[in-house]
């Protein structure tokens, strides 16, 4: 989820697409990741 979260979000960043969506999702990423501890390789490599 929180992968998947993050290449959305940064789809959506580099083209310049649906910002109000792009920017719920950004929060939602940002909770996901501040309560997560364990991040698996895939997520954390989309993440940087």
């Amino acid at each position: 989820m929180i992968r998947d979260d993050a290449m959305i979000v940064a789809l959506l960043n580099e083209y310049n697409l649906m910002p109000k969506s792009r920017d719920q999702k950004l929060q939602t990423l940002s909770n996901n990741l501040t309560s997560q501890r364990y991040f698996s390789t895939q997520e954390a490599m989309r993440c940087i």
